[in-house]
Order: C-alpha cells, then sequence, then structure tokens
C-alpha cells in the first residue's frame, strides 16, 4: 500500500482534504491561469508551433504531474529553454513544412517523456549534483540572449529575420532604420510598467506568496492537528 501511495501521490491527500480549503485553492489556480495561459502561447509561438500548443502542453503537463509528481512546489510546463531548443533542432528537419514541424515536435515530447519515465526508473536525478552553477549561468545566459534576439523585432516593429543568433543580431541591427514608433512606443511602455511594478511593489515583499487569504508562508498551518498543506 506504500508503494501504491508513493506511485500516486493523490492516495496520501486526498482522504484528508477538507471542504473549506477548496475556495483558496481555486483562487490559487485561477492565479495561476492568469500567468500560465499568456506565457504558454508565447512560448508556443517561440518554439515555431501553434499558440495552442502551449496551453496544451501546460494543461496536461501540469495535470500529469498534478496525479504522479511528488513534489508540492514545482511548476510543471513549458519554458524558453525548451522553446528554444524544440524550435532549433526540429526548423532543419521540417524543411518549411508546418504539419512535418508539428508531428516532428510531437513526436520529440514523447521521445524526452520516455527518457524522463527511464531516468525516474533508474533514479537518474542524482546526476543533476554534478552540473556546476557556472555550466548553469552559461546556459541560462544564453538562453536570455537567443530569446531577446527573437522578440525584439516584435517591441521594435521590424520584420526581423535569420536561424540563429548572429543572422538575427545582423537582421535587427540592418533594419534598425525601419523602426515603428508607435509600436515601440507601446512596447516600452510596457517594459516600463512592469519594472515600475516591480520596483514599487514586488520588491518590498520578495518573500512573500500569495495563496487565497494566507500570506507569508509557504505552507498553510492554521489547524496543527492537520496534516501540513501546501499551495502550489
Amino acid at each position: 500500500m506504500s508503494r501504491w501511495k508513493a506511485i500516486f501521490p493523490p492516495a496520501q491527500w486526498v482522504p484528508t482534504y477538507q471542504v473549506h480549503w477548496l475556495k483558496d485553492d481555486l483562487f490559487a489556480g485561477i492565479t495561476l491561469a492568469a500567468y500560465a495561459i499568456p506565457v504558454a502561447l508565447a512560448y508556443a509561438t517561440l518554439a515555431g508551433l501553434p499558440p495552442q500548443v502551449g496551453v496544451y502542453g501546460y494543461l496536461l503537463g501540469g495535470l500529469g504531474y498534478a496525479l504522479f509528481g511528488s513534489s508540492r512546489h514545482l511548476a510543471i510546463g513549458p519554458t524558453s529553454a525548451i522553446s528554444l531548443m524544440v524550435g532549433v533542432s526540429v526548423a532543419p528537419l521540417a524543411m518549411g513544412d508546418p504539419v512535418r514541424y508539428a508531428q516532428i515536435a510531437t513526436l520529440s515530447a514523447f521521445v524526452v517523456a520516455a527518457m524522463c519515465i527511464f531516468a525516474w526508473l533508474l533514479r537518474l536525478s542524482t546526476l543533476t549534483s554534478f552540473i556546476s552553477e557556472t555550466v548553469l549561468l552559461g546556459f541560462k545566459a544564453g538562453a536570455a540572449l537567443s530569446i531577446a534576439v527573437t522578440q525584439i523585432p516584435a517591441l521594435l516593429g521590424i520584420p526581423g529575420g535569420g536561424r540563429n543568433f548572429i543572422e538575427r543580431l545582423f537582421a535587427i541591427t540592418s533594419q534598425f532604420f525601419q523602426v515603428d514608433p508607435v509600436v515601440t512606443s507601446i512596447g516600452c511602455g510596457g517594459l516600463l510598467l512592469l519594472f515600475v511594478v516591480w520596483s514599487k511593489v514586488l520588491a518590498r515583499s520578495p518573500d512573500r506568496i500569495v495563496c487565497g487569504r494566507h500570506f507569508d508562508r509557504v505552507h498553510i498551518d492554521d489547524e496543527p492537528d492537520q496534516p501540513r498543506r501546501y499551495c502550489g
């Protein structure tokens, strides 16, 4: 029985779930959806796939991890790095055919899922301990630059172009005098608004985690006799 509960975690917390927790969980779910849906649409576009594919990825990935995942704190779904890797690796194989592109991307998802199951069976997660912080920092910096050169054309209202970082950067510099002032003003205004919100509101309380009506804690322990319940 304990082995079954380890494989299927809902068997541990469903019997002890209390009805009055539902309102806070609904609020947390709506908040996550308000963040996840636009992000999923953007990541799908970054990967060169239809926007709805990003929503499917968040929905199915999150549902699968909710049923079989062991952590209550992980956010499962598409990421910028995964989207970039899919776009870079699939595009040359698709040869400009959008149907073939979607098929190869789908097959890639199934292959990665099979590899993850294989790694879980062999308990290979410990290998991540051998990846140095320097390697991770370089990877994140490279991903940030790659994302920037793919999004700057949309920010400036220029066509952009290119299939790699150097070509895209050259296209941006060569089209600099074609910048659309209206599009650029709206984009820069949005960035400025985000900066103001972060510096005036979020930066003052970086450790506050909102979950329903509870603040300043990751878990809800108002009832000491009940099992500890986590948000997210």
